[in-house]
Order: structure tokens, then C-alpha cells, then sequence
């Protein structure tokens, strides 16, 4: 499958675009055409990951203005770990972005699914009230409102949760970032990471979604960071613990406070 700029920004081309451009993913192309986006011949199947601005801007927000977001990852499919450069270099200690996930819809589908029965329900009792079913008063006929609109406010809800809780990484650290109005951000350095697990639950299993259970090395049982009913949790964990066996020294990000919840 072939996901090129041009689908989106119509009349570029990728050596147009700048170096932040969206991810371009396993472009597959001959391999005498395989070139990066400043003409150098590629040696791997798959294209280099790149930050999506357009991306950022669809889920919200700020981040932008933290964070730089040059391209960090540079691999093959399965083969990244040995073709994957380091992300931190002394010549560059800037944060940079590295991935945003949301919750796949599939995580909130009791959500929607009981949204959409309360709505039929609703919608159910005008149309029998105009057939002649049931009586057609005004009662009924707000009360079948009231029922299509509270069905409409659960489907909503979900949505803006899923839309407003990023699961972050970046080169300096694991975050979950939530909130619209008031933003809260729970943060773990890769420094401060113990162990990296994921768990799938049966019925997840069909959908290829689980968890990512991020351990701190406060002597806490339980997960400092959890990014739930994620896509490919396992290729999520691979690229954390990448990013843990290449720490560089001195920290980058020695001079934060490691401060485990933000608030801005």
C-alpha cells in the first residue's frame, strides 16, 4: 500500500515537502526509486517515520510548541532494531516527537453501541406515535427527545474522551495527556522505567488492541503509565524499550524536575 504526501497536499511531491512532513509509511517502491526525502537511496522496504503536523492539529493541540519534530526513527518492519539510529544525539538534545496514539474506537464500542439503542429507542417511539401505535401526545413525543438526545450525548462522550486522552512518546519520556480546558499530563523519563509489559484481554484479541503498562522504578506495584486499548501494543513496547537502551549520558533532560503529574 502506498501513502504518499501528494494524496493530502495535492500538487507536492515528498522531496517537496519539508523535513516535518506527515509519516510516510511502508511506501513500496522499486528499489532503485527508493530515495529519502533529500534524494539518498534507502536500503530498507520500508520509508522513514516522520511527525505529522497535520496530524497534531487534528488531535488538539499545543504540543507543537515543546517539541521539535524532526524524524527520530529511521528502520525496516521487523528489522528496525538494527537499523534504528539513535534518537538523542549530543549534537541535538532537543525533546523530540515520536508517536501519538489515541484509543482505538473498539475500546469504547459498549459506549457506542448503548448510545445508539438509547437513540433507536427514541426514535422507535416517534415513528410508532406517528404511525398510530401508541397514543401521540405531546408527552410522548418530548419524551422520545429526550431519550434520541441523551442516546446522541453518550455516543458524544465517549468520542470527546477518546479525542482528549493522547498517549504520547517522545524521546525524552512516556506521557498521557488529558483534559480540553485544563490539561493534565502524567509523565514517566525513560530513566525512571523499570519494565514495560502489555496485556490483551480475550475478546481484544480479534481486534489486535491491548494495553501498554509503563513501571516506574518507585518501588510501586502498579503501572506509573498505562496507554489502554492501544493498536499493537507489542510494537508500541519495542519502540519504549529502543528508546531505554538508548539513553545517552549526560541526560538531556537532567535539569527537569521529575515531576510525575503536570497541570497547565
Amino acid at each position: 500500500m502506498l501513502f504518499m504526501p501528494a494524496m493530502y497536499f495535492g500538487k507536492y511531491t515528498p522531496h517537496e515537502l519539508p523535513r516535518t512532513c506527515f509519516l510516510i509509511s511502508a511506501f513500496r517502491l522499486p528499489a532503485s526509486r527508493r530515495t529519502d526525502l533529500e534524494g539518498r537511496p534507502l536500503s530498507c522496504s520500508l520509508g522513514l517515520e516522520y511527525l505529522s503536523d497535520w496530524s497534531l492539529a487534528s488531535t488538539g493541540r499545543k504540543h507543537r510548541q515543546h517539541i521539535d519534530k524532526s524524524p527520530v526513527l529511521r528502520g525496516s518492519g521487523t528489522n528496525m532494531s538494527r537499523n534504528v539510529a539513535n534518537p538523542v544525539s549530543s549534537q541535538d538534545d532537543k525533546e523530540k516527537l515520536v508517536l501519538v496514539l489515541l484509543t482505538k474506537r473498539t475500546g469504547y464500542l459498549l459506549y457506542y453501541v448503548f448510545g445508539a439503542l438509547i437513540s433507536g429507542v427514541g426514535v422507535l417511539g416517534n415513528v410508532a406515535g406517528a404511525a398510530g401505535f401508541i397514543e401521540h401526545t405531546w408527552t410522548s413525543w418530548v419524551l422520545s427527545i429526550v431519550v434520541i438526545i441523551c442516546g446522541s450525548l453518550v455516543i458524544s462522550a465517549a468520542e470527546i474522551k477518546r479525542r482528549f486522552t493522547l498517549y504520547i512518546l517522545t524521546t525524552w519520556n512516556v506521557r498521557i495527556r488529558k483534559g480540553i480546558t485544563k490539561r493534565t499530563t502524567v509523565r514517566v523519563f525513560y530513566d525512571e522505567i523499570s519494565a514495560v509489559g502489555t496485556s490483551t484481554k480475550l475478546e481484544e484479541k480479534d481486534f489486535g488492541i491491548g494495553d501498554l503498562k509503563v513501571y516506574s522504578n518507585d518501588n510501586s506495584e502498579d503501572p506509573a503509565v498505562v496507554f489502554a486499548d492501544i493498536n499493537n501494543p507489542e510494537g508500541i513496547r519495542e519502540i519504549v524499550l529502543r528508546m531505554i537502551q538508548t539513553i545517552p549520558s549526560p541526560l538531556p533532560w537532567a535539569h527537569i524536575p521529575k515531576t510525575r503529574t503536570v497541570v497547565f
